[in-house]
């Protein structure tokens, strides 16, 4: 478990062991500290897990900001969102990638969401707002740069032949976590007046990366977006593939601008897939 707060993490893990009921399950699973807003963290993390482990089966690239009212940089002087939830995920994967390609079959889930229709990376020259910084343009942002990330990811998977490695994106619903905390008390007021129908649980919350990352019937599925289909009247279906995205994150040579920028800004190598 790879946790901005190592005690936070701890006490998920005797609360997953007490609910599995299994005794030996703590033991089993290992807490590493890991903050996004710093890229040396990620990689710190990255080697730690390497050494430790040398295989990895299954990545979700989960954590995440959002709505953060004032314009706040990472350590490495990144806007909060950009830097967190998409530029600390792209390093974390690279990093991680020999561990992925030398496991039999492995999956990469890219926690997006339907915000993506929100932002706009036709300028990457300007993503720490020198004009003025829009919160709503800066999370959709960040989760169309996860979006383009998978699809530009799985286009260089398959035309080198890696077939052991699959990537999609999810798009996981409108779920009740403490993601939206740094929303106004006008928006989290309108979001109290939806009814239960809409507004997911955590436990149903998690069941589109749950699906995508462990479904036989998705076995060598790559480059999809799925999303949870709750807002469209169908309960239940968690990983239906959706077509709603922005036409950026189908744009050959956006995406592929996005990821010579980004291994331009994080020095990720990818072992023969950077160019």
């Amino acid at each position: 478990m790879a946790c901005r707060s190592v005690e936070a993490g701890l006490e998920a893990r005797s609360e997953i062991a007490r609910g599995t009921g299994e005794s030996t399950s703590e033991r089993k699973m290992v807490v590493e500290q890991l903050n996004l807003s710093s890229l040396s963290s990620v990689r710190g993390f990255a080697k730690v897990f390497s050494y430790s482990f040398g295989r990895l089966d299954l990545l979700v690239n989960n954590a995440g900001v959002m709505m953060i009212p004032d314009l706040r940089l990472t350590d490495d002087g990144y806007e909060e969102h950009w830097g967190v939830n998409y530029l600390s995920h792209y390093l974390l994967t690279s990093e991680l990638f020999p561990s992925l390609r030398s496991t039999e079959e492995a999956r990469i889930v890219n926690v997006s969401s339907a915000a993506n229709s929100f932002g706009s990376l036709g300028n990457l020259e300007d993503l720490n707002y020198r004009d003025d910084y829009d919160p709503w343009q800066a999370y959709g942002n960040s989760k169309l740069g996860n979006l383009m990330f998978t699809f530009e990811l799985d286009r260089r998977l398959k035309e080198r032949g890696i077939a052991n490695v699959t990537v999609n994106a999810v798009h996981p619903g409108l779920v009740k976590t403490k993601l939206g905390r740094y929303m106004s008390p006008l928006v989290t007021g309108i979001f109290k007046l939806l009814p239960d129908f809409f507004v997911l649980t955590p436990e149903k919350g998690a069941r589109t990366q749950i699906d995508v990352a462990v479904s036989e019937s998705l076995q060598g599925v790559s480059g999809k977006y799925f999303a949870d289909q709750t807002m469209k009247l169908k309960p239940g279906q968690y990983a239906e593939e959706d077509v709603v995205i922005s036409p950026m994150a189908r744009d050959e040579s956006l995406l592929r601008d996005l990821w010579d920028y980004s291994v331009r800004e994080t020095q990720a190598t990818w072992n023969g897939l950077q160019t």
